[in-house]
């Protein structure tokens, strides 16, 4: 599909650096055999031994609030990346995804730092990490490369400049534009997830189409050429996904982005599902592990049902209501769309959904934009020059506090949020989706049936 995104002169280079990925990655795939396999964790986590880590941290340390009133035990989390894994008796080589667990604030932990941690391990809820580990001694081996050390300061710097601003809705503005929740409220977060916004604070492909398209425009209206707002919009992405810290579902939406890019200054055909499709092989040939990532997953999902859906539902929409304001059907269609993907695996995943989310994500998304690229310029000028930093996310903050307003509001609407069995709720909607593709499949060999009719009369 990627092929017929370039001119033909550029193709041998196309199939050159095709190989090359296909080389590596299998490469990668091969050197990954030698992971701990489910039954080896098994029995680690039976035995209730102490476990020996060397690891290298991969994201921010987050406090976890108990809710139990009786112990009040509060806990510290951060994910790691395991280099090494060992008990008295073996060792393992091995690069798997964990998380570790703090009964005290640890110091000197942040992203890219390798670290010496030893405990015992339990099971993970999450399909995405191995374990995870409640940590009883902890070791700092050797602080974040120059790499991400500058990620960290820019990331770090962004964080102050939002917790400066005496607005708790200021604190929402570092999760919608790099993922960070560190000042966000238990009582805040809760809302979001009854209301079915948490997306919004998690690193989705919708912040990098968001920039994206504001720039380019921006580039348009200021008259650059074709190949500098090629050379710019490159540039721009891979600034984001390198503060962003490579998320999964921000890395497929950088690739649907360079495709989309590429085909606009050198031509070709412009394939909504071509791209999505290319970038979900790249990908996973790249991180196999990609494929049980709940980020990856969703967002994958969610932008497929942009793709294929919205369209659709924009036609039937304007087919029977052609007076409803353009942009109203638009805001509608496409959260209607992603949301009617994602309800199932969502679903699935934690067992319940939110019955306001549709209502709520319509009032909330409009905003979205606005906190977007507002932040973002927040996030590059907090560090390289502040004044300009205080002016961006005031521009910022009201769409901030229209979202926290949303949310908070939302929260407090009865049964605003459905709990059930993810294996009952996988066959209601598998029941339903059996019974709209035989309904569709009928409708279609009725309408052929009268077409052929017609020809013949």
């Amino acid at each position: 599909m990627f092929f017929f995104a370039i001119k033909y002169k550029y193709l041998r280079v196309e199939i050159i650096i095709i190989i090359i990925l296909i080389i590596s990655s299998t490469v990668l795939i091969f050197s990954r055999f030698d992971s701990l396999d489910n039954q080896k964790v098994k029995a680690l986590i039976e035995e209730k031994s102490e476990i020996n880590l060397i690891g290298e941290l991969k994201s921010d340390l987050k406090l976890r609030t108990s809710k139990n009133p009786f112990t009040k035990q509060d806990k510290w989390e951060v994910v790691a990346k395991t280099k090494t894994i060992a008990t008295s008796e073996n060792s393992w080589q091995v690069e798997i995804p964990v998380d570790l667990v703090f009964l005290y604030e640890p110091t000197n932990i942040e992203y890219g730092t390798k670290v010496q941690v030893t405990g015992k391990i339990s099971s993970s809820y999450r399909p995405d990490r191995a374990f995870v580990m409640q940590v009883s001694e902890y070791q700092e081996l050797a602080t974040a490369n120059k790499f991400y050390g500058y990620i960290n300061i820019f990331r770090e710097n962004f964080s102050l400049k939002a917790s400066s601003i005496n607005y708790s809705a200021a604190g929402l503005i570092p999760g919608l534009v790099s993922g960070d929740t560190r000042l966000q409220s238990d009582e805040f977060t809760e809302a979001m997830r009854k209301c079915g916004l948490t997306h919004l604070t998690a690193v989705s492909g919708g912040n990098t189409a968001i920039l994206l398209a504001v720039f380019i425009w921006f580039f348009q209206v200021a008259r650059f050429r074709r190949k500098s707002i090629f050379f710019f919009s490159v540039v721009l992405l891979i600034i984001f996904l390198i503060l962003v810290r490579f998320e999964p579902s921000a890395m497929r939406a950088t690739v649907m982005g360079l495709i989309g890019i590429w085909a606009l200054t050198y031509g070709g055909p412009r394939t909504s599902f071509g791209a999505l499709n290319f970038s979900i092989l790249f990908l996973l040939l790249i991180d196999p592990f990609l494929s049980i990532n709940w980020a990856f997953i969703l967002s994958v999902a969610a932008t497929a049902g942009l793709i294929l859906l919205a369209p659709q539902f924009q036609k039937i929409w304007v087919s029977h209501l052609p007076r409803t304001p353009k942009l109203f059907v638009f805001l509608i269609t496409l959260t209607f769309s992603a949301q009617l993907v994602t309800y199932p695996i969502l679903g699935f995943m934690v067992g319940e959904i939110s019955l306001i989310s549709l209502l709520a994500n319509t009032l909330a998304m409009p905003t979205v934009a606005w906190v977007t690229v507002f932040g973002f310029l927040t996030l590059i000028f907090a560090t390289v020059y502040a004044p300009f930093a205080s002016f961006f996310i005031y521009l910022a903050l009201p769409a901030a506090i229209w979202i926290e307003w949303v949310a908070e509001t939302f929260a407090k609407v009865p049964f605003a949020q459905v709990t059930f069995s993810p294996l009952i709720f996988f066959v209601v909607i598998s029941a339903i989706a059996i019974g709209v593709l035989y309904k569709t499949k009928r409708h279609n060999k009725i309408k052929n049936l009268r077409e052929r009719q017609g020809i013949e009369r």
